[in-house]
């Protein structure tokens, strides 16, 4: 498969853009996700909307911002049980790999 613009064959850049956009398409990769730091960048957002649902809720009372806060726990718990699995299936492939170069 070619990828195609205009009907012509598309030309490969081998330079990303620096900056924002080039961390915004290397993020969009498939796979390019699945990594240390953005495990890290993730509850970094899930603490800052923490903030942010408290702060709302001193601010209202409302019994609402509750709701939104236990789905934002609901949300970072099975995130981080997401960001765990993956961890471990890419230790247990390392773990396959070693065994099998051994053989």
């Amino acid at each position: 498969y070619q990828r195609r613009v205009h009907g012509q064959p598309a030309q490969e850049h081998s330079e990303q853009p620096a900056g924002a956009v080039g961390w915004l398409i290397r993020m969009l990769e498939p796979g390019s996700g699945l990594n240390s730091t953005m495990w890290v960048i993730i509850n970094v957002i899930f603490a800052v909307l923490a903030v942010v649902i408290v702060l709302m809720y001193f601010a209202t009372g409302s019994g609402h911002v509750i709701v939104f806060g236990l789905l934002l726990v609901g949300l970072a718990l099975s995130a981080n049980w997401l960001f765990y699995e993956l961890a471990c299936a890419k230790e247990l492939e390392k773990a396959d790999k070693k065994t099998k170069k051994r053989e």
